[in-house]
Formats: structure tokens, sequence, C-alpha cells
């Protein structure tokens, strides 16, 4: 055997690695590509993992489709979104009531907390939408399928305090009614108009007054128990209340006896009447809307050994109610 030129050798040496390489690669990519598939665990033909794709791509489109269809307006309606805010320019954070005028047919509707009112509504039909009296916006001959968005400010100003009773205890749920006096002169205490709200579980409340008043009258079955002048409420926006309907003054003594308070409501035209105790707070909130409708109650003021029986009347919209005065020794 002829021997191998020493650079032949060198060259056949150097070279072989790289021939076995070559040779085995494809034999690895092969190998990889298998094992890769096998630690997937797929074994399903290609037709099967396709379908799965389409299965979860229709479930994607069919829910965008429910959540579009929830804001769809009718092709014979409309929708207006209107936001409020007040005369500071703050977006109105506690509800409104807005009168609403759907051809002709009033309705009530409260702003929700961002201050905003959407209502839908007939494209032919004429809307009115009142605040206070005051008409904000008309709508009539609008597009259907559509929705037209309005920002209002009103000229009010915010209102908040608490209302309690003589011990200091938060009145809880307790009707508000809140009247506006135009001038000196006007003594009325309320009308058909006047704004209605009810403190809170700690017997909080916040409102919305107008900026063009006299004074602000706040009433409560009947009953007046603040009123504030503009001036007062310009400096001092926060009022806390104490409501006591009546007092009593003992003309014969220093001193008033232990004594509760009964108010006869009469009901039927006077044949009937309900009996309530002035401080069973839940009971007489209750009857808010009898009191505001009557002209008139029984007042008892029961002691432990005498009682005494007072008529009240209204006058200028409320009761009026002098302070009770008796003769105990």
């Amino acid at each position: 055997m002829k021997d191998i030129p020493v650079g032949v050798s060198f060259f056949y040496r150097m070279t072989r690695p790289l021939f076995l390489l070559f040779f085995l690669l494809p034999l690895l990519i092969f190998s990889c590509s298998n094992g890769g598939d096998d630690s997937a665990g797929s074994n399903e033909p290609v037709e099967e993992c396709m379908s799965q794709d389409l299965l979860l791509s229709d479930s994607l489109v069919a829910d965008s489709i429910i959540k579009d269809t929830a804001n769809i307006i009718a092709a014979d309606s409309f929708r207006f979104v209107i936001e409020f805010f007040d005369a500071t320019g703050a977006a109105m954070s506690h509800p409104v009531e807005i009168q609403i005028e759907d051809n002709f047919f009033p309705d009530s509707r409260m702003t929700d907390a961002h201050g905003k009112l959407t209502y839908i509504a007939h494209k032919d039909h004429l809307i009115y939408v009142v605040y206070s009296n005051d008409t904000l916006v008309t709508y009539m001959n609008e597009r259907g399928g559509e929705e037209r968005t309005e920002h209002i400010q009103l000229n009010v100003r915010p209102m908040y305090g608490r209302i309690m009773d003589n011990d200091g205890t938060p009145l809880v749920g307790m009707p508000v009614h809140m009247h506006f006096r135009g001038n000196k002169k006007d003594r009325a205490s309320s009308c058909g108009s006047d704004v209605f709200f009810r403190t809170d579980s700690a017997g909080y409340y916040h409102t919305y007054v107008p900026t063009n008043f006299h004074s602000i009258v706040l009433r409560s079955c009947g009953f007046v128990f603040g009123v504030i002048p503009r001036r007062e409420f310009e400096s001092y926006p926060k009022q806390n209340f104490l409501f006591t309907p009546f007092e009593v003054e003992n003309r014969c003594a220093y001193n008033v006896p232990s004594h509760e308070f009964f108010i006869d409501v009469p009901v039927d035209d006077g044949f009937d009447k309900r009996t309530v105790s002035a401080t069973d707070w839940p009971a007489l909130f209750a009857l808010d809307p009898m009191l505001e409708a009557a002209e008139s109650v029984t007042v008892r003021t029961v002691f432990p050994q005498r009682a005494y029986t007072y008529r009240i009347k209204k006058r200028n919209g409320a009761f009026s109610v002098p302070r009770m005065r008796v003769c105990l020794r």
C-alpha cells in the first residue's frame, strides 16, 4: 500500500469532521422537530386543529356582537345624553330631578352620580327637558338610530349638611322639602315645584340650590325647621339643623315635666284619623305625604297627670306652631 503524501493526509484529517457534520445535521433537525411535536402532546390531525381555531374565532366575534347590540338604537328612536355641571363648572356629583315632557306627557328622571341623564324617545316626538320650571333643551324631528350629547351648565350651587333631633341623634331617611323665596316680601313656605330629597343613613344630605333666591325654607312633614337667607348661604353652604316641631313652656313653674307629643292626622274627609308619636321618626316620616296634603292637624301633649290638645292649621303652606303653654305645678 502506497504511502499517502503528508499534505494530503493533513487535509483529510482536518475536513473529516465537517463531512460528518453535514451528514448528521439533517438527521438532528428531523429528530428535533418530531421531539417538539411529542413534547406538546398533540397527535391530532391538522384539520382538527384548524377547526378549533375557527371555533375560538367565532366565539370572539359573537361576544363582540352582543356587546355592540346592547347600545344599538332602533331606527324609529333616538337617544340623548345630557351631562350637567353646576355654576362653578364642576360635574354634578349628586342626583338631581329632571322633568321630561315626551309629547306633552310628563316624566321625572334622576341624573346619575356623575351628573348624566340618558333618555330614549321616538324620533318624531316633541321632547322638552326642564329643570326647576326652566326649559333647558328641546328635541323634535330627530334622525332615527342616532345619539345626541349635550353639556349643560345649571345655575346652581351645592348645599350639604346634617339633620338631627334635640339629643343629637341623626335623623335617617328624613323627607325634606326645599322651597325658595324670591324676595323679602315673600312669605310662602311651599309650592308644587319644591325640591325634594331625603337624608342618608347617617343623617347627611347633599343637594343643589339656585343662585338667584332671597331665602331657602326647609320643611318636613308639613313643619318648617329652617330658613336660610341668601347671604348666610353664600358664606356657609354647609348647613346643620335640629328638627324639633314642638316646644312647651310651663307658665306655673320653672321646670317642664316629662311629656310626649302625639299627632292626629285626619283621613277620609275628617271621619277618621291616624295617630303617630311625634318622636317616632320612621312612623312620622312615613306620613309625610298625608301631612303635606292636610290643612290642619291635632297635637296632643301628654303629661303623666294631664293632657293638652291643640289644633294647628297651615299658614303659607306650612303648619303654624306656636309655643305650647301649660300650667303644671
